[in-house]
């Protein structure tokens, strides 16, 4: 019995008439590991890293043919990996360059496991298993990303966004000077902040802002929420205890090196990491309330 697809690999092709993309998808597969290295990959004079697909069900015969003799179709280069839900329904998408197939192996249920070699891709593959996992056991509370560490809150609050840009639904706004009560129990980091936002205005799961640019966008409507509101930040002591300094240079860091592996910006465009040790005067609580503070939309009450 084949297992069921969490995730598809495809390519967004271009149709010259209708001057638009479609997407078409190569093959299913359930699982997915990403291992970095900076040595020769076997079979390969290229340098890179590995992706093993798991459980892979290709769409036709011939692509599987081609697959198991080591063969990558022409279209296969850049690609993007497509997070599923219990419905087959794309969540969110992650690009990945791919080099070479390095290998596959058949499995007894018609299935295959495919190692490819791959150069570019988004880091939030890291973490991919885990968060599909979480969504498609249901959305149905808040909260359900607590037990996260920081890069995977991050890779969450990524998906998130991913997923409310791919849904393309048009949120309704609810009325103005609305009050939304903010669950600061789990904010103990930047992305959780946000992710806590999200879930505050529009549900579990959902949207509002992955930064404060985003936020001041998501303030200007069709987001959920007319403006102004009021927004009760509850136990917010937790959050002033743990979002010090140190949780400010992280995120300060992991932002710098995101931008640097998924954005191909060059090292040069960035401030140095010693600069940004220096400049790093702050808790990351009195960041954040500084930058509510100029959002004069929000009414902020912490609890």
């Amino acid at each position: 019995m084949i297992t069921k697809s969490n995730f598809s690999l495809a390519y967004f092709k271009f149709l010259e008439v209708e001057e638009e993309f479609e997407i078409v998808e190569f093959f299913g597969f359930s699982a997915l590991h990403l291992s970095l290295t900076d040595q020769p990959l076997p079979s390969s004079q290229l340098y890179g890293s590995s992706l093993m697909l798991r459980g892979c069900v290709a769409l036709n015969q011939e692509l599987r043919q081609s697959l198991l003799s080591g063969h990558l179709p022409v279209q296969m280069k850049e690609m993007t990996i497509f997070m599923l839900d219990g419905e087959g329904q794309r969540l969110a998408g992650y690009d990945v360059t791919v080099l070479t197939v390095i290998s596959t192996e058949a499995g007894n249920d018609g299935s295959m496991d495919i190692c490819l070699a791959v150069s570019h891709y988004d880091t939030d593959l890291m973490h991919v298993n885990v968060l599909q996992s979480i969504w498609c056991n249901g959305i149905q509370e808040k909260n359900l990303w607590a037990g996260l560490d920081y890069l995977q809150r991050r890779s969450w609050l990524h998906l998130v966004r991913k997923h409310h840009c791919l849904s393309q639904i048009a949120m309704e706004d609810k009325p103005a000077h609305m009050v939304y009560e903010m669950d600061g129990r789990f904010i103990t980091d930047y992305p959780s902040f946000f992710i806590a936002l999200g879930e505050a205005i529009n549900g579990p799961g959902a949207y509002f802002g992955g930064g404060f640019d985003a936020l001041a966008d998501c303030l200007c409507g069709d987001f959920g929420a007319k403006t102004p509101f009021s927004l009760v930040w509850t136990a917010s002591d937790i959050a002033r205890a743990a979002l010090d300094k140190n949780k400010s240079l992280e995120e300060a860091l992991a932002s710098r090196e995101d931008a640097l592996k998924n954005h191909d910006f060059e090292e040069d465009e960035f401030a140095s990491v010693a600069e940004i040790m220096r400049n790093n005067t702050s808790s990351l609580f009195d960041n954040l309330i500084d930058n509510l503070g100029r959002l004069h939309a929000i009414r902020l009450t912490l609890a």
